[in-house]
């Protein structure tokens, strides 16, 4: 039986080289490199087929040691060079650092053709060498204080920051308890750290205060971080202490700053609540003293001009009574302006006063559509009204109501097209409110235009040709005096389609719901005092 081939000494020798974690390469007596392992092409970049016949001088850096000559010159007299540190250079230029140790290379007759190297990577070392002093030098330069401990507290390190914070010396405080410059009613938070610690949890940015030699106190930034071995196990704490009293001056600065401006600011509103208060006082004089004022001399001409329009005292002439109906038109047409802007005068300066009482649904709006009646009727204009029976009593301010309903049915024949029809709506709105709308088949309204409707002095034709006269008033004050009573009002419309205006309102309004209270005489509103007249 064949034994199987046994490899050579030197197939042997060439599978551990190219295996070999080190670069390993030859050089000839020409110093060009003859043989390149992996661990060669792994290491410089070079692959074996471009490295082999290149001059050794290419691996050293051209700003690198000079005693590189000499190590060249040494080989070439067939002498050895023990494992020396040095820097060569990668295939793109990157400094590697190695170990390099040469063997030379000899003829049978101990004649020496070249040389074997070795290199070894010692990147990694390198760094870890580098690393203390280097993180030293971040320490000591630091603006923070950097202080480490063990798990019992007792300090380790501290840096030339800690010094200047605290005041202590390195040599008073190594070796001491931490619990030096905490301030006993703050010691509770020490043992809370280390536990924290002790599980490997942070603890970060936590603001606290500590003391100073000297005894005051010093507001700090805090973060500790656990420190550990080799074997990964907590054997202490790195603590990075920041001070923060200038931080802490400013924001307080800036909350004093703040707090000054705000008191400025009430003081400015005060002082303007006063003055508006004042401005309201003087208002609600005006008010009450121009009820009278313009009212009596108005009441006069109103009665005088029906006496002679309806020739109560005898015949006037045959164009007179026309005379006196004009002018008891444009009377009552004035009368109803100054009172439509003393009310509106009345709601905002809280003064308005209001009645709530028992009004029976039916006979209020007979009331309000006898009187609005004849101005439809010279337009051919039809009142439809539609009340819902479960709506039959209410409770509230009934002048106030009639007010709100002149207004609305008003508006609405105002903008019908001759021969319409205008429809009245009492519907329930839940359980306590009750609804009323007006709806029309007029000209309508943009949708764009909505925002405009209850707004004073508002109207939305303000050209001097207008085609329907009149103040801009009465949707104004309807809105004010529903709200007043605790309701709402809003509008639907399409244009060239009609307007659906509509209110809500409590279907039992009290002087609280209503917000609005006077111990003073009452005051009939603008429209309603025409229209009990007109009747």
């Amino acid at each position: 039986m064949n034994k199987p081939a046994q490899p050579t000494a030197d197939a042997f020798l060439a599978a551990i080289i190219d295996s070999s974690d080190d670069a390993i390469f030859s050089i000839d007596a020409h110093g060009n490199v003859s043989s390149w392992n992996r661990g060669a092409e792994r290491l410089l970049g070079y692959p074996s087929a471009e490295a082999i016949g290149l001059t050794v001088r290419v691996l050293f850096r051209p700003d690198g040691d000079e005693s590189h000559g000499d190590v060249l010159a040494r080989i070439r007299n067939g002498e050895s060079v023990d494992a020396f540190e040095t820097t060569l250079q990668s295939k793109d230029g990157t400094p590697v650092d190695v170990s390099l140790a040469l063997s030379p290379i000899r003829t049978s007759d101990n004649g020496a053709v070249g040389a074997a190297a070795i290199a070894r990577d010692i990147r990694d070392r390198k760094r870890l060498e580098f690393a203390p002093p280097r993180l030293a030098a971040i320490v000591a330069s630091s603006d923070d204080a950097i202080i480490s401990k063990d798990l019992n507290g007792i300090v380790t390190s501290w840096n030339a920051a800690a010094e200047r914070m605290f005041g202590y010396t390195a040599e008073e405080m190594i070796g001491r308890s931490i619990t030096t410059i905490i301030p006993t009613e703050r010691l509770q938070e020490e043992d809370n750290v280390l536990a924290h610690i002790r599980a490997g949890l942070p603890v970060e940015h936590f603001e606290t205060v500590r003391l100073h030699k000297h005894g005051r106190l010093i507001d700090i930034s805090l973060t500790v971080s656990p420190i550990r071995d080799g074997g990964g196990s907590i054997v202490g704490a790195s603590k990075i202490a920041r001070e923060i009293t200038e931080h802490k001056r400013l924001i307080e600065a800036q909350r004093l700053a703040a707090a000054m401006e705000e008191a400025a600011k009430r003081q400015l509103l005060e002082a303007e609540n006063r003055r508006v208060r004042e401005a309201n006082r003087l208002k609600g004089e005006f008010v009450a003293n121009m009820s009278h004022e313009l009212r009596t001399p108005l009441n006069s001409i109103i009665g005088f001009a029906e006496l002679i329009a309806d020739e109560r005292l005898g015949p006037v002439g045959a164009r007179y009574p026309e005379f006196a109906r004009t002018m008891l038109n444009s009377a009552q047409h004035l009368l109803r302006l100054i009172n439509d802007i003393l009310d509106l005068a009345k709601v905002e300066s809280g003064k308005i006063e209001l009645e709530p009482q028992r009004v029976v649904v039916r006979d209020l709006i007979e009331d309000v559509t006898s009187i609005i009646k004849g101005i439809a009727k010279e337009r051919k204009i039809s009142i439809a009204i539609d009340v819902d029976p479960s709506i039959d009593v209410l409770h509230l301010d009934p002048i106030r109501l009639k007010q709100v309903l002149y207004n609305y049915l008003s508006n609405a024949i105002k903008f019908s097209r001759d021969g319409a029809q205008v429809i009245l709506r009492v519907r329930p709105e839940g359980a306590e409110h009750f609804r009323i709308e007006v709806q029309d088949f007029g000209i309508g309204i943009r949708p764009e235009d909505f925002n405009r409707l209850f707004v004073e002095f508002q109207q939305l034709d303000a050209t001097s040709s207008k085609q329907f006269q009149g103040t801009g008033l009465g949707l104004a004050l309807t809105k004010r005096v529903i709200e007043a009573q605790g309701g709402t009002v809003g509008v639907e419309s399409e244009p060239g389609a009609g307007s659906t205006f509509f209110a809500t309102l409590p279907r039992n309004v009290t002087a609280r719901s209503a917000n609005l209270t006077s111990s003073s005489s009452r005051t009939k509103s603008a429209v309603a005092e025409s229209a009990e007249r007109d009747r």
